[in-house]
């Protein structure tokens, strides 16, 4: 028979409690830095610099565009105000205000059931700026554009543009398979070769501008796509939809073989072309160049089916206007093809994407266009949660006040006299 021994020495307690010591110690210091990051003078001072911020931003947007306005106050965690002082931008204190936030919650609002209904409002506030974060940083906004009968299956972004290469497979019937490799046109540099490995093509930027138009010079041995010689550069309109960059890039191939349309390899691009640029690598297959609003596929085909619009009476203005379309998915049969229609407050939403109906244009043939609004955001549900926590957690709150008040009063009204 063995004898089990039992030691505390052999636990060495010293050090279990010496440990214990120390967490104790450094949640206390880090209890008393949640403590003063829950500061109320903190949430003054960060909502003080919110109001400057829609006060200046306001301003800088008369003169500079809604775009220009929103990337140097509020897509920024600081900017030079005058150009010589520091100031926080809305990244900054939006994200301090986050941890004010979280930090009241833990440390000055203990859980009881008299503060329930500030605990929700709390969390709730603290749920949205999570869903703002989401939004600003994944979501993506953009368009398409189509006439009765087209079908497409990518989006163009609103602002952003990029630089596209590809080749088509003729699939018959009229269908065509892009195969696109695409390079942001954020990132272009004169002198800055961009390769395109795949297609075995280098495109170097003799010269690119963010904001371009036509310019004519003479004995200049240039192509492109609409007949353009050059093109020169121009301050950037304020609507950032407006904006066209352009430039003049020389195209190499990797086995040395030159542009057989071009001795001097150099093509113009400009994103206001209609067409893109073709020439042939050296398999011989034809490659399309072009600058263009940054692309994103769809999961799906979306067609106009029919677009209807009402005029105010006696007047150009549109009254109401709407689109019908079909959601197709490949493989997917006729019947089992989703219709549906978007209209002016009605999006129509589909997995984490919803459509709005944004605006319609006519062209001189009177072709009618519709342009519906793309938007993909996970955290599209987010908002709705919040304001139901929010507006519940105000509705407790006030009830639970409510009767607290009541039974204060019966049982003042129950105690004798004096």
């Amino acid at each position: 028979m063995t004898n089990f021994s039992f030691k505390p020495s052999s636990l060495n307690l010293k050090k279990i409690f010496r440990q214990i010591g120390y967490t104790l110690s450094h949640w206390q210091a880090f209890k008393k830095l949640l403590f003063r990051l829950s500061d109320l003078r903190l949430t003054v001072v960060m909502l003080i610099f919110l109001f400057v911020l829609v006060g200046i931003g306001t301003l800088y947007q008369v003169e500079y565009g809604l775009y220009a306005a929103q990337k140097k106050f509020f897509y920024s965690w600081f900017f030079l105000f005058s150009g010589l002082i520091p100031f926080p931008g809305a990244k900054l204190v939006l994200f301090i205000l986050t941890i004010n936030l979280v930090s009241a919650s833990l440390v000055r609002y203990k859980i009881s059931f008299e503060k329930i209904g500030i605990l929700m409002i709390h969390y709730g506030i603290i749920l949205l700026m999570v869903s703002s974060f989401i939004t600003h940083y994944f979501a993506k906004e953009s368009f398409v554009l189509l006439g009765e009968g087209e079908t497409t299956t990518v989006s163009e972004d609103y602002r952003f543009s990029e630089l596209a290469v590809w080749t088509e497979e003729d699939l018959g019937d009229g269908k065509l398979n892009r195969h696109v490799l695409a390079y942001d046109t954020e990132a272009i540099e004169d002198g800055q070769p961009i390769r395109f490995a795949e297609y075995g093509i280098t495109l170097t930027p003799v010269y690119y501008y963010q904001h371009a138009k036509p310019a004519f010079i003479e004995g200049v041995s240039v192509q492109s796509a609409s007949g353009l010689l050059a093109l020169a550069y121009q301050n950037p309109p304020k609507e950032r939809e407006k904006v066209r960059p352009g430039g003049l890039f020389e195209v190499r191939f990797d086995r040395g073989q030159r542009n057989p349309n071009n001795l001097n390899n150099l093509v113009l691009l400009w994103e206001a072309e209609a067409k893109p640029f073709r020439l042939s690598d050296a398999a011989g297959r034809d490659v399309f160049l072009k600058i263009q609003r940054r692309r994103y596929a769809l999961p799906f085909a979306v067609k106009l089916q029919d677009f209807r619009r009402e005029l105010y009476y006696a007047s150009n203005l549109p009254k109401e206007y709407e689109s019908k379309i079909q959601i197709i998915r490949e493989g997917e049969s006729a019947e089992t093809i989703q219709n549906a229609r978007v209209y002016m407050n009605h999006p129509f939403r589909k997995n984490s994407l919803t459509f709005f109906q944004a605006s319609f244009s006519v062209d001189e043939q009177g072709q009618e266009y519709s342009v519906l609004a793309v938007v993909e955001n996970l955290a599209y549900l987010l908002p709705y949660v919040v304001s139901i926590l929010i507006c519940l957690g105000v509705f407790v709150h006030f009830l639970i006040m409510f009767f607290k008040r009541v039974l204060l009063r019966r049982k003042v009204s129950a105690e004798p006299s004096p």
